[in-house]
């Protein structure tokens, strides 16, 4: 992250790129995800960016280690799209087995979860867990993740 030319302003792009590259890489449990990532060209300041980089390293491990379970193949998307110039959206989904029935993030007890949750409202932004699919099977995960540029 710091190896940015300026301190202030983050290509993440580039930057979320390698990141996603290094967890995928990392990663050597089960069957291989297929990552597909569409980031936005934007610079945004390092005190987005560091945290935006923890909810992004949480939300793809998690995918890549609970997704996908007994060997089964699947893909991971990543987007980062900034929708107009005072707000960027994250949005990391998978096909695989999806979060249970009953999940609800202010019940969620899980660290990491909770990490998502109080780095989003750190940045001021929204977070929202939904079911992509329609297929009970594969039902999938989608997490969304709104921040303010301003």
């Amino acid at each position: 992250l710091y190896q940015s030319d300026s301190q202030r302003s983050i290509d993440v792009q580039s930057f979320l790129d390698r990141l996603i590259a290094e967890l995928a890489g990392n990663y050597v449990a089960g069957a291989p995800a297929q990552i597909n990532a569409d980031i936005a060209a934007v610079q945004i300041g390092a005190d987005i960016a560091v945290p935006l980089s923890l909810i992004v390293n949480e939300l793809v491990t998690n995918a890549l280690k609970y997704a996908f379970p007994q060997g089964v193949a699947g893909t991971i998307d990543i987007t980062c799209q900034t929708p107009d110039e005072n707000s960027f959206v994250l949005t990391v989904t998978d096909n695989g087995v999806g979060l249970p029935p009953d999940f609800d993030l202010n019940r969620c007890e899980s660290l990491g979860m909770r990490l998502v949750q109080g780095l989003t409202e750190q940045l001021q932004g929204s977070v929202e867990f939904s079911v992509p699919a329609s297929d009970a099977v594969n039902r999938g995960t989608r997490c969304t993740v709104s921040v303010p540029l301003d």
